[in-house]
């Protein structure tokens, strides 16, 4: 098999478990045990944290590449 169908077969792959188990799991957790007040995403900067999620990214591709 090639790397150019490995590669993104990765990151696929462990881009779903991650965002499974860091994100969704976690979500559904408070979800369930704290009212819907608490868990607005509508407060902050959200340019900041685009910002941090491409640069998290960029590396998370860069390792695997």
């Amino acid at each position: 098999m090639s790397s150019t169908r490995i590669i993104p077969g990765s990151l696929i792959g462990a881009s779903l478990r991650h965002g499974i188990f860091a994100v969704v799991l976690p979500w559904l957790i408070l979800y369930r045990t704290a009212s819907m007040e608490e868990m607005r995403f509508d407060g902050g900067y959200p340019a900041v944290g685009w910002v941090l999620v491409l640069l998290g990214a960029a590396l998370y591709i860069r390792v695997f590449a």
